[in-house]
């Protein structure tokens, strides 16, 4: 029964990180979309080196930020699953 409890639990807290994941990488696409929309096409037809410059640090920018996001989820997920247990 405490099993039971404990997995329905772990699943509550995976769904709403998988939530809180899914709302925030939504939001991101739209306003990188919105803000990178004029900038970035016009950037390659005037400067093909300056856009693969721009291209690899936003690249990096990402995946900084994505490892940013989902270690904060994470932790969390963690003090969320820690008050449930009290």
């Amino acid at each position: 029964m405490l099993l039971n409890r404990l997995h329905v639990r772990q699943t509550g807290v995976v769904a709403i990180n998988l939530a809180l994941y899914t709302l925030l990488a939504v939001a991101y696409f739209l306003v990188v979309l919105q803000w990178l929309n004029g900038a970035m096409p016009q950037l390659f037809r005037e400067n093909l080196e300056h856009y693969a410059m721009a291209s690899l640090l936003l690249s990096i920018g990402q995946s900084i930020l994505l490892g940013l996001v989902t270690s904060s989820l994470l932790r969390l997920g963690n003090w969320v699953n820690s008050r449930w247990r009290d």
